[in-house]
């Protein structure tokens, strides 16, 4: 197992970063993900987002003391789904979501 997986939750304290490829690779492994920006439109099972500091530490706390069963690992987007919407950034291929 890697560290990744043997973790619970993955804290991600940027104020102005709001998609890093290691929540979507910490949702992968089964960890839950707190951050203070919304990534997308979507809202994704295990991913919290937080207003400030204090909430973060109360999330984190809520979810380590939870007797709940974590949500399971999720795959946020397919490949050729990321590679579609990258290339309709730039004006090729279609513009679907």
């Amino acid at each position: 197992e890697t560290l990744m997986q043997q973790s619970k939750i993955l804290l991600h304290p940027s104020a102005y970063e709001g998609f890093g490829m290691v929540c979507a690779e910490a949702l992968a492994a089964g960890a839950q993900v707190i951050s203070f920006c919304k990534p997308m439109d979507e809202d994704f099972d295990g991913w919290h987002i937080v207003k400030d500091k204090q909430e973060m530490i109360a999330k984190t706390l809520a979810l380590l003391h939870s007797e709940a069963s974590p949500p399971s690992p999720q795959l946020l987007l397919a490949m050729e789904d990321t590679a579609r919407r990258v290339l309709a950034l730039y004006g090729y291929g279609d513009n679907k979501s």
